[in-house]
């Protein structure tokens, strides 16, 4: 054979150091891009970690333009379980209302920093009152997406309750009653109270499945922990797989509207027995918590879309409102679930946070979409549970002064 026909033998290791070259040129563009879009180094793209308790905790090694506390929370500081001497500690639980999300659709402006939730509000509010003077005080943000009361009395009992909270305010009701109940749900068990949480999907195939997409997604995740250039590959491909398969890929409640008109509405007898499980899920809150002495409220949350005529709409809220409105039988249907949620919080003498009064007479703009609140939104939101906390908090400030457990 001819010295021209002999190829040459390929050098691997020259390749692969060229790939493994050209991937840590790669890796330290995303590590700076990450730095320059975040103004810390990265370490982790994802939202939430799964948790024993709950399904999901925030992920405090997010890398954002948010902070998360080490132990999950919305804050922009770390927060000791053992309560400090001379403090009044809130813990606030729920959702996305509380946690300050928004949706990826019909949402005006970005998202709104930690420093700028309820919780940080009601902190500096409640700390500037001349009644809480010399008392250090403590309003702490667990909300997580996506969460109902199942999840918030989960989190409770699981966990927050060792927290030795003086006052437990519970959001969550926009997922609780989300859309007017169609006829048979209750007994099919799709209801937000009674079907799998949005994330169990996905918890599903990373943590249970034992095939090989599964597998192979688990492990794609965990490279997108480690390195900042896989981290952006993941994103890209998850907006790909949602935008074609959002019912796999994207976080979703089951049972909402897809069966809206192809049923009749839920019966009131049906409605009632639908609140009746939320009441029971408030209750496992409300019972061990009065056992501790410690306090508890509730929040009530209103959608954008049944305020017209209601709250004076900025030119943001206008300008979103028709993509938002909902239709008269969900309105009603709201309004009766308010009705007994009052009744219900009545009858258990805990506080029933309501801000209709203060959004009739907000002129800003309260909501980025359709339901969660902007700064400004946050900070009218901290000023009604200021208000309506306020007795309840000095007189327990007044309880544990009488009996030595809130000192300098």
């Amino acid at each position: 054979m001819a010295d021209s026909e002999i190829r040459p033998a390929l050098r691997w290791p020259r390749i692969l150091a060229v790939i493994l070259a050209a991937f840590l040129i790669v890796e330290a563009c995303a590590q700076l891009f990450f730095v320059l879009w975040s103004g810390k180094p990265f370490n982790s793209i994802f939202l939430y970690q799964w948790s024993p308790y709950g399904l999901v905790r925030n992920n405090p090694n997010l890398t954002g333009n948010f902070e998360i506390s080490r132990d999950g929370f919305r804050e922009t500081r770390n927060y000791e379980v053992a309560k400090p001497s001379n403090t009044l500690r809130i813990i606030l639980i729920g959702d996305s209302v509380l946690y300050s999300g928004k949706s990826p659709v019909n949402s005006i402006g970005d998202f709104v920093p930690s420093d700028r939730t309820i919780s940080q509000y009601l902190t500096r509010s409640l700390s500037q009152d001349p009644g809480f003077a010399g008392i250090n005080i403590e309003a702490i943000n667990a909300g997580v997406s996506f969460n109902s009361m199942r999840e918030s009395s989960a989190s409770y009992l699981s966990d927050y309750m060792q927290w030795d909270p003086d006052m437990v305010v519970v959001f969550s009701t926009a997922n609780d009653f989300s859309w007017h109940p169609r006829a048979g749900q209750l007994a099919a068990r799709e209801l937000t109270l009674q079907a799998p949480h949005a994330w169990r999907g996905e918890f599903d195939r990373l943590v249970n499945g034992r095939t090989l997409p599964s597998a192979i997604e688990s492990a794609f995740r965990q490279a997108a922990d480690a390195s900042a250039a896989i981290a952006i590959i993941h994103k890209g491909l998850t907006r790909s797989l949602v935008e074609n398969d959002p019912g796999r890929y994207l976080p979703r409640l089951k049972a909402g509207p897809t069966l809206a008109k192809a049923l009749p509405p839920a019966t009131l007898e049906e409605e009632e027995r639908y609140f009746d499980i939320y009441a029971g899920y408030a209750a496992a809150i409300i019972g061990p918590a009065r056992q501790l002495d410690q306090d508890v409220a509730f929040f009530w949350e209103y959608h954008l879309g049944d305020l017209e005529e209601i709250k004076p709409l900025s030119a943001e809220e206008r300008s979103i409102f028709p993509a938002v409105k909902r239709d008269a039988e969900t309105r009603a249907y709201d309004l009766r679930m308010h009705d007994r949620w009052t009744r219900f919080m009545a009858s258990q003498n805990v506080a029933a946070i309501d801000p209709i009064d203060a959004l009739r007479q907000a002129r800003q703009t309260v909501f980025t979409d359709y339901l969660h609140y902007t700064a400004e939104g946050n900070a009218l939101m901290a000023g009604v549970a200021h208000a309506r906390l306020r007795d309840r908090l000095l007189e327990r400030a007044r309880r544990r002064q009488a009996a030595g457990t809130l000192t300098k």
